[in-house]
């Protein structure tokens, strides 16, 4: 029985359907792994910030007076907050898909100054005054 081009535009319609409805599965995943992948890229990237900061405060109150050095360091989109708590922890809280995240470093130092909390590299001085460490960017 040849096929009529009503069943032949039928068939080929869901067939295109089909293929549409298993593209939008794929971009979907793809979609869903590139959100996670930028969420934990920023994570790190925050990480790394306040690592850095603490390990640098650190070596600089170690030496003592007039111990002075700057490190660039890149600070992530999606930083809320980003202060020095009880003289020694540096804190960052970030925005997360799942809500906000706060994570918490200890120096050894105490450490004063500001911390800019909007995206971007910044070039921070980290320099010894005795009994503390001073921040400022």
């Amino acid at each position: 029985m040849p096929k009529t081009k009503s069943q032949v535009a039928t068939e080929y319609i869901i067939m295109l359907a089909i293929v549409t409805l298993f593209m939008a599965a794929v971009w979907a995943y793809i979609n869903f792994l590139s959100t996670q992948t930028n969420t934990s890229l920023r994570e790190e990237h925050a990480l790394l910030f306040i690592n850095r900061l603490k390990q640098t405060s650190d070596l600089v109150y170690a030496y003592g007076p007039p111990m002075k050095d700057t490190i660039v360091l890149y600070l992530p989109q999606g930083v809320l907050d980003l202060r020095i708590e009880n003289g020694n922890e540096i804190v960052v809280t970030m925005e997360t898909p799942a809500g906000n995240a706060t994570y918490a470093v200890s120096s050894r130092a105490n450490i004063t100054g500001n911390l800019p909390v909007n995206e971007g590299y910044y070039s921070i001085v980290v320099e010894s005054l005795g009994d503390y460490v001073n921040v400022s960017y």
